[in-house]
């Protein structure tokens, strides 16, 4: 028989840890149930309920968080903080136990927003989100009118979803707070000036993966650039029609399904044709690459470097009779040797 935990707080603590076990084998036997003879509107409800479960799981694990927390636990047994056994312990990235410690400590201090999650109500990004919006009130604001605010955000929950929650979050916090609205929207527009810049910069870096044989491609490009691109592995990663077997060009397998695979295999091919239309004479003028090497003897005239032109008076000297060339001496003159 199964022990459904009641609300954090009021459980028997005797009980809690026992409900808990309880209630991970009965999620477990949920998710071994065959889900493929449930009926349609079963199977969707099943989500919704499933959901719901998690975000009041969720719940629970920010309460035993934030209590671990007040106690120090972690610094007693461990000498960490609790973002750092959290990590350790439920083998999370350090940011990804930081965000979950700092929700823990956000959610637990509203107990409203904790009952709304518990409840189902809200989801835990949403609920994320309400907690950042009160937590940034100033403390001009009144207990009453941040109250208030979180009643509001929880309501519109049901129809917003994180991002525009908390961008309503942001409205309500100029509302109560008009005398730091303006430096608020100067931080938003710096911010948002930043986030453009950093879409606008163009970049490509190329990294090696670290476990197996391959390289990673990553970057950023505008939006014209981005278009020559895809029109460009469009062309020569477009899946061939079954009646044109020459489509393909032959360095693509025929076996690449995935549009991914087909991308990537187009992105190489176009490469490679790019390589190939250059011609052998132009590749000299590239001073990252070497000339090639004649097979036969003969004459390489270097053209990636440029040379100063020098004086040859040899070849511009004139052969001129020496009777022409006598002096008013009458003695003929000499060629000068160099």
């Amino acid at each position: 028989m199964t022990h459904t935990p009641a609300i954090p707080g009021q459980t028997d603590p005797s009980s809690l840890l026992a409900a808990l076990r309880d209630l991970r084998a009965a999620a477990a036997t949920c998710a071994n149930s065959p889900a493929w003879s449930a009926p349609d509107d079963d199977l969707l409800a099943a989500i919704t309920e499933a959901h719901a479960a998690q975000q009041a799981m969720t719940a629970i694990l920010l309460h035993l968080i934030q209590q671990a927390d007040i106690r120090s636990l972690t610094k007693i047994k461990r000498r960490a903080g609790t973002s750092t056994w959290l990590a350790e312990e439920l083998r999370l990235t350090v940011p990804a136990a930081r965000r979950l410690a700092k929700r823990a400590r956000q959610v637990c201090a509203r107990p409203r927003l904790a009952a709304a999650l518990r409840n189902g109500e809200i989801n835990a990004d949403q609920a994320g989100a309400i907690a950042q919006a009160v937590h940034t009130l100033p403390d001009t604001v009144d207990t009453a009118r941040a109250d208030a605010a979180e009643t509001m955000l929880i309501a519109e929950a049901d129809q917003l979803d994180p991002w525009r929650l908390a961008r309503s979050g942001d409205r309500v916090l100029d509302v109560l707070d008009p005398a730091g609205a303006h430096a608020r929207e100067t931080v938003r527009a710096g911010r948002e000036a930043a986030r453009s810049e950093t879409r606008a910069r163009r970049r490509l870096s190329v990294t090696p993966v670290p476990h197996g044989d391959g390289v990673r491609l990553s970057g950023v490009l505008d939006a014209r650039s981005a278009a020559v691109v895809e029109a460009a592995l469009s062309r020569h990663g477009a899946p061939p029609s079954p009646a044109d077997s020459t489509a393909r060009p032959p360095s693509i397998p025929a076996g690449t399904a995935t549009a991914a695979e087909r991308r990537a295999d187009a992105l190489v091919e176009v490469c490679r044709l790019s390589l190939d239309a250059v011609p052998r004479s132009a590749a000299t003028t590239d001073i990252h690459r070497p000339a090639p090497v004649p097979s036969q003897p003969g004459v390489v005239i270097a053209l990636n470097k440029p040379h100063a032109r020098r004086g040859n008076r040899a070849a511009r000297k004139r052969t001129k009779s020496p009777h022409h060339d006598a002096g008013k001496n009458g003695r003929t003159r000499q060629p000068a040797r160099h």
